[in-house]
């Protein structure tokens, strides 16, 4: 008797074990009729590896290059890919309020079209609802991802501006480097533009940090 219930136990391990590791990823891949040119076979070629190797997949990927290919990916489908800005402000508001099945609902719909919402992979890697390591999972992509941005550059000048391909970057980037937005602007230089945000630290002290908005601007602004 003692050996059928050890048997059982470890069915059940199992099948729990095989549910968090499909679920954790919950990748969203170019299928169908969507076209994915060139520049964005990236996006998808990352998504099937997460999909198979899920966290040990995170290292070995190029999360700007991941960015900048899902950004090409989007322009082919601007109707099937990307989330608005109001339905990522929307996931903030809500995840601040509440991490249950609702929010991780909306967060899997907004990963479905756009793998790169770091709003999506917060609210899921807070969300008790959730296994721990899917939560574990998340939080190491929302990580990674704005790691890419913060480290494109410090943001001190047009010549040094982090390089972002949505307005919703510019905000978490804000956020990562504890910084207080007061003011925004457009400026241009040598026929380049960038998203100037007029901000303070905790300390107090205020200081300009600029975008590179190039990549999207007229488009999805």
């Amino acid at each position: 008797m003692k050996r059928k219930w050890y048997g059982v136990s470890v069915l059940v391990m199992l099948l729990l074990l095989a549910a968090c590791s499909v679920n954790r990823g919950n990748t969203a891949l170019l299928r169908g009729k969507l076209v994915v040119p060139e520049e964005g076979t990236y996006y998808k070629k990352q998504l099937e590896a997460i999909e198979r190797d899920s966290l040990s997949a995170v290292p070995y990927t190029n999360w700007r290059q991941f960015r900048t290919a899902f950004f090409k990916c989007r322009l082919a489908n601007p109707s099937n890919l990307g989330v608005p800005l109001k339905t990522t402000m929307e996931l903030t508001k809500a995840a601040n309020g509440s991490y249950e099945g609702d929010v991780a609902k909306l967060a899997y719909d907004i990963l479905e079209r756009d793998y790169t919402s770091i709003a999506a992979h917060a609210a899921l890697s807070k969300n008790l609802s959730i296994y721990p390591t899917v939560r574990e999972f998340h939080g190491v992509v929302r990580n990674a991802l704005v790691k890419s941005i913060v480290n494109s550059g410090d943001g001190k000048s047009p010549e040094t501006a982090m390089y972002v391909i949505g307005v919703a970057e510019e905000y978490e980037a804000l956020q990562e480097l504890g910084l207080t937005q007061e003011s925004q602007r457009l400026e241009q230089k040598n026929n380049r533009h960038y998203d100037v945000f007029a901000a303070r630290d905790s300390t107090g002290e205020k200081r300009d940090v600029y975008f590179a908005v190039d990549e999207f601007y007229g488009m999805f602004y």
